[in-house]
């Protein structure tokens, strides 16, 4: 083992995901189209998984994902009893303006730490964005819907059937 301060510097990407898989979470958003009374209207779909068990939990959707309601989000992450969050000390997330300060906030009082990988770097999260292609590409894509509700039901048909998922009501 090299000493601290060479270890430090050659700790690969891979190693430290390795070496914390079971306190990895990872987030992301993606989003989708969706017909309303009012027109096509844009949903915002909040995921999170546990890295080790590739659990996802839906977290939510809006149509606008402000401040209030990203930290309603995270405080619903973060709770002891139900949160995904729980037991957790790292969060991948992107660098997406959603992620706000407050959400940012909430997120390590928890004693999680967001760790926000770099600009266009899709490859340091795989898991999440593979999942959100899987969902899109087998689900959302290939289906009009017609509300929020069509949407709900959707996802809630897609993770018991297909993926290995876990559904939260938000």
């Amino acid at each position: 083992m090299e000493p601290a301060p060479r270890r430090k510097t050659q700790t690969t990407w891979h190693e430290f995901l390795k070496s914390h898989w079971d306190v990895l979470a990872a987030i992301d958003f993606t989003t989708v189209e969706i017909w309303t009374k009012s027109g096509l209207v844009t949903f915002y779909l909040l995921f999170v998984m546990e890295q080790a068990t590739r659990k996802v939990q839906f977290a939510g959707c809006t149509t606008n994902p402000n401040e209030a309601w990203m930290e309603q989000s995270a405080r619903n992450l973060t709770d002891p009893f139900n949160g995904r969050l729980a037991n957790k000390r790292y969060l991948l997330m992107d660098r997406d303006d959603k992620y706000c300060t407050g959400f940012r906030d909430i997120i390590e009082q928890a004693d999680v730490k967001c760790l926000r990988l770099p600009p266009r770097s899709p490859n340091l999260n795989p898991h999440m964005e593979r999942y959100i292609r899987s969902l899109k590409e087998e689900c959302l894509d290939r289906m009009i819907l017609f509300g929020e509700k069509s949407l709900r039901r959707a996802i809630r048909e897609f993770f018991l059937t297909i993926m290995p998922s876990e559904i939260i009501k938000d």
